[in-house]
This record gives C-alpha cells, sequence and structure tokens, in this order.
C-alpha cells in the first residue's frame, strides 16, 4: 500500500497508510466544521471553504472547494446541467472546512479528492454520523 505524508484519522492498523492532508493539531488554524457551530472568527473575502456532498449515507460523493460556500451550495441543489452531482442527485452537504488561504484550501480539495473512498466515509462518520445535511450551519 502507498503511504502519504500527513493525516486526519489514524489508521486502524499500522499496514494501513496514513491519510493526506486535513491535519488538525492544536495550533492547526483551519475548523472541520459538521454538527457543530462555527467558533471560526475568519470573515472576510479570503474565506475558503473545502466541502464533501452526498447523495445519502455511504452514497455517492463530491468534494469541492468554494469562496462563498452557501452560494455554491445552492448551485448544486439546483443541479448544475451536465455535472456529476446532477447526475447522482448529490445535494447534500455532510462536511466542510473553512481555511483563510485561496491556494491552501485548493490543495486540501486536490488531497482530498485522491483519498480512498473508506477514508472519506471515515472522515464524514466521524465529524457527522448519520450523513444530516448541515448547510444551515455555514458561517458568514
Amino acid at each position: 500500500m502507498r503511504r502519504r505524508p500527513g493525516h486526519f484519522l489514524e489508521p486502524k492498523s499500522q499496514n494501513q497508510p496514513r491519510r493526506p492532508g486535513l491535519e488538525l493539531g492544536p495550533n492547526h488554524r483551519n475548523k472541520l466544521l459538521s454538527g457543530t457551530k462555527s467558533t471560526s472568527t475568519q470573515k472576510g473575502p479570503m474565506t475558503h471553504f473545502v466541502y464533501i456532498l452526498a447523495n445519502k449515507p455511504h452514497g455517492a460523493i463530491y468534494v469541492g472547494s468554494a469562496r462563498n460556500l452557501r452560494s455554491r451550495i445552492d448551485q448544486h441543489k439546483a443541479g448544475i446541467p451536465g455535472s456529476h452531482t446532477q447526475k447522482y442527485n448529490i445535494k447534500t452537504l455532510v462536511c466542510f472546512e473553512v481555511h483563510s488561504d485561496t491556494r491552501e484550501a485548493i490543495q486540501q480539495e486536490h488531497r482530498l479528492k485522491k483519498w480512498r473512498r473508506e477514508w472519506k466515509e471515515d472522515l464524514i462518520g466521524r465529524f457527522n454520523p448519520n450523513w444530516k445535511d448541515i448547510s444551515d450551519q455555514i458561517p458568514f
């Protein structure tokens, strides 16, 4: 199995590779939000989000990033013609992360897209075990 530096959740055994990205240590400025209200004080035009949408628990998943998460979620819910989210009816926001740096957010999105499906499901399950829509918890 391929090993990558960095992780969010510890692997279940030492034989599994570590998950890349989403490292949230005590000095980490990013907040992964789902199921709880935001405590972030980040505001202004430089805020960027990395998010995960799903069509049902353990169903189709979409990973994306956006500056205006509310607007982007509305676009997904309206159905972007020809898109992956429209084809598989992916409209439920199950997880998101706030970044203050756009490049960092885009890099994080790319890391998450490379994750194995199991890791993404573990991430969602840890922060939103019922896979409920958390669109009402988007800050700002």
